[in-house]
């Protein structure tokens, strides 16, 4: 019978309307990685250009924490109860495209990244935004993500990072650099790379996301999605609410369930049977 209740509450759970498999799940770290932390090796994330990983519009995503240069943490689920979107971008030193997107002041980007430069001068405060700094997209030691352009980026020296602390100073020759401009929050990702390969599978990849952790918008190139959605994701960001989060109903459910089977136990212990289905009462009378 235990085994029964267990299986039709678990069809119930899910038969019932699903967001996303890494619902409730936490990818992050509680405290700051340590900075010889070894670096995961890359996965394969498809082939040439295929950005079909990643999270998708509908999908729930799981709790993180990763931390910036100087160990102050962005924990997501904490940020989704601000007044405005959460939306995180991927990017590193060695993407050219991304790099593109964020000219020096006063220079004149080309057409490809003129709306993203538009969108941050202009629109940035709209969004609770934070860029992830994982990957290297075109390391010069040729270590690139399988679903990138195999090309060196020859105007730097960063490979990919063998340790936390090499991620960490390679994030800092972005956020540092003279030649662009870039005054927003970035945060590494961890050794595991868990947000890169969760989250992005790309390396220039946007999100939005409701108040609930669910995925609003996606897009595979930043400035692409910029030059053709500003305006929508402008209007989600006027029309925002803050909602809370029930981070933990798995919990709940087990709970619930194991109630329901301590219960049954009482039951059967309290039913008069001794085992074989004979009354206790029965068995004294006829001795």
């Amino acid at each position: 019978m235990k085994h029964l209740c267990t299986l039709l509450a678990w069809a119930a759970l899910f038969s019932a309307p699903m967001t996303s498999q890494a619902q409730y799940v936490d990818l992050g770290l509680p405290t700051v990685p340590n900075d010889h932390d070894i670096v995961d090796d890359l996965i394969y994330y498809g082939g040439f250009l295929d950005f079909s990983g990643g999270y998708h519009v509908g999908d729930t995503a799981a709790n993180f924490t990763i931390y910036d240069f100087d160990g102050n943490p962005f924990n997501f689920y904490e940020e989704l109860q601000n007044d405005k979107p959460v939306m995180l971008i991927s990017g590193s030193v060695s993407c050219l495209r991304f790099r593109d997107s964020f000219p020096n002041e006063g220079e004149q980007p080309s057409q490809e990244y003129l709306a993203a430069d538009i969108f941050f001068d202009n629109y940035a405060d709209n969004f609770n935004l934070a860029f992830v700094y994982g990957i290297e997209a075109h390391p010069t030691d040729g270590n690139c993500p399988s679903n990138c352009p195999p090309t060196f980026s020859n105007d730097t020296t960063v490979i990919q990072a063998p340790d936390y602390l090499y991620r960490k100073w390679a994030m800092k020759t972005w956020t540092d650099s003279p030649n662009f401009h870039f005054p927003f929050p970035m945060y590494c990702d961890n050794p595991d790379n868990a947000l890169y390969n969760t989250f992005f599978q790309r390396p220039f990849g946007v999100l939005i996301f409701n108040c609930d952790a669910t995925v609003a918008y996606r897009g595979d190139w930043t400035n692409q999605f910029l030059m053709q959605n500003t305006d929508a994701i402008l209007e989600f960001a006027q029309a925002f609410s803050t909602c809370s989060i029930d981070i933990d109903p798995e919990v709940d459910e087990e709970e619930e369930l194991e109630g329901e089977d301590d219960e049954e136990g009482e039951e059967e212990d309290g039913d008069g049977e001794d085992g074989d289905g004979t009354d206790e009462e029965e068995e004294e009378e006829t001795g």
